[in-house]
C-alpha cells in the first residue's frame, strides 16, 4: 500500500514541474487535461495531434481519423511522430472509442498493429511505454508488463479492469516507484504519477467510524496536506461584497486551533491546553489531549530558519519528561506535530526519527501551503 506520509511533498514538486513544462508539448497538455490536472484546452497543429487531442477531449472527427489510418509510420526510413508516441496514440484510440463506430475501431486496430507490434518486438520501449503499447494493441497490460504506473493509470481512468490481487500488487509496487518520481523527465509520466497518487490518496482517506487507535490518528494527521490546495489565500475578493482573505498560521496557537477544529468532530471529548499536575516550579500543559485514545498531541511551530531543529527537539524532550512525571498521564501515548513554515523537506525524516527516538509514539511534520511560504 502506498504511504501518504510526506508523499504530498513529492506531488507538489511534480505539479510544479508539470506546470512549468506543459506549454511546450500540446499532447502532454491535452493528456493532463484528460486527467483533470488542468483546465487548459488546446488544439493540434497537424493531423495526428488533432486526432489525438480530440480523443483526450472526448470528441472525434471521422474524416481526419480515416485519413490518419491511411498513413504509414515511416517515410524513407524516417519515423513519423506516431510511431513511438504511445500517449499520442492513446488519444487517437480514445477518439475512436468515443465514436462508437465499429468500422473505425477495426481500422485503428489494423493501423496501429501494422507498426506498433514491430516497435514492441524491437524492444524500443521502457516498461511504462511498453504497458501503454500493449493496451493500444489490445493485449494484457498487467501480466505482460511490470508497470504499476501504467496499469493504475488505465485502471483509474476505467480503461482496464484489475482483480483485487492485481490491484494490490500494483499498489505495493507503485509505492516504491513513486519515491523516485522526482527524477522523472517524461511529462506524460509526471502527469500519470500525480493522477495515480491522487486517486490512491482518495481511496485511503476514508475515516474510521469508531475504535480509533494511535495508528489511525497518525495516518489521519499525515493526510492534512491533502487539503492544502484549497487553503484560502486571496489576492482579491472572491465575491462582490467581501474582502480578500488570507488564512495566516503565525504561531503554535494557530496550529493548535486548526488541529482542534479538525479533530473535535471525531474526538468529542478533546481538551485544549490541559493543565497537568505541577512539577516544582513548572506548570505543564498538554496542547491537545484525546481521552478516547489517551493521547497527548504536542504542537510545535517552525516559523523560519532561526528556529533550529535542535531547539525543537530539546523542547519536545522536556515536554515528554514533564508528562511522564504525572501519575495520571505517564502512560499516555505521545504524538509530536510540527508545522514547518520553511518546508525544509530534506530535514523532516531526520527530525522525525529523532523525536521518535525520544520515545514519542509518532512525529508528524507538515509543511505550510506553498502560497503562504511565498510571502
Amino acid at each position: 500500500m502506498v504511504s501518504i506520509i510526506n508523499n504530498y511533498h513529492i506531488k507538489e514538486y511534480l505539479v510544479e514541474k508539470l506546470n512549468k513544462n506543459l506549454q511546450s508539448n500540446v499532447v502532454a497538455l491535452a493528456f493532463a487535461n484528460y486527467l483533470d490536472l488542468n483546465d487548459i484546452k488546446t488544439e493540434g497543429s497537424d493531423l495526428f495531434h488533432t486526432c489525438s487531442i480530440n480523443g483526450f477531449n472526448s470528441t472525434y472527427g471521422e474524416t481526419n481519423l480515416r485519413r490518419l489510418f491511411k498513413c504509414k509510420s515511416t517515410i524513407e526510413g524516417v519515423p513519423l511522430p506516431w510511431r513511438y508516441d504511445v500517449i499520442g496514440l492513446l488519444g487517437v484510440k480514445l477518439s475512436v472509442l468515443t465514436s462508437n463506430n465499429h468500422d473505425l475501431i477495426r481500422e485503428f486496430s489494423l493501423w496501429v498493429e501494422n507498426f506498433l507490434s514491430q516497435v514492441v518486438i524491437d524492444n524500443k520501449f521502457q516498461i511504462h511505454e511498453l504497458a501503454m503499447a500493449n493496451y493500444l494493441l489490445d493485449k494484457d497490460v498487467v501480466e505482460v508488463t511490470s508497470s504499476p504506473l501504467a496499469s493504475l493509470l488505465l485502471y483509474y481512468k476505467g480503461l482496464i479492469d484489475l482483480t483485487p490481487e492485481q490491484k494490490q500488487k500494483c499498489l505495493d509496487n507503485f509505492g516504491d516507484l513513486y519515491t523516485d518520481a522526482v527524477n522523472e523527465k517524461e511529462l506524460w509520466r509526471v502527469a500519470a504519477y500525480i493522477f495515480v497518487f491522487e486517486n490512491i490518496a482518495k481511496e485511503q482517506a476514508s475515516v474510521p467510524k469508531n475504535d480509533w487507535n494511535i495508528k489511525d490518528l497518525s495516518e489521519f494527521l499525515n493526510r492534512i496536506e491533502a487539503g492544502m490546495n484549497c487553503w484560502t489565500w486571496e489576492e482579491t475578493a472572491k465575491t462582490k461584497n467581501s474582502r480578500a482573505v488570507k488564512w495566516y498560521i503565525d504561531n503554535e496557537y494557530h496550529v493548535q486551533n486548526l488541529l482542534y477544529i479538525i479533530l473535535a468532530p471525531i474526538f468529542t471529548h478533546i481538551q485544549k491546553e490541559l493543565n497537568l499536575p505541577q512539577q516544582g516550579h513548572k506548570n505543564p500543559r498538554a496542547d491537545l489531549y484525546l481521552p478516547e485514545i489517551n493521547t497527548i498531541i504536542e504542537v510545535k511551530y517552525k516559523k523560519d530558519k532561526n528556529k533550529k531543529y535542535t531547539e525543537l527537539t530539546d523542547e519536545l524532550a522536556a515536554d515528554k519528561t514533564l508528562y511522564q512525571a504525572s501519575d495520571k498521564y505517564k502512560d499516555c501515548k505521545l504524538v509530536a506535530f510540527l508545522w514547518d513554515n520553511t518546508a525544509a523537506i530534506e530535514e523532516h525524516q531526520k527530525f522525525r526519527n529523532g523525536i521518535c527516538g525520544l520515545g514519542y509514539d509518532d512525529c508528524i511534520v507538515i509543511s505550510s501551503p506553498l502560497c503562504m511560504r511565498a510571502v
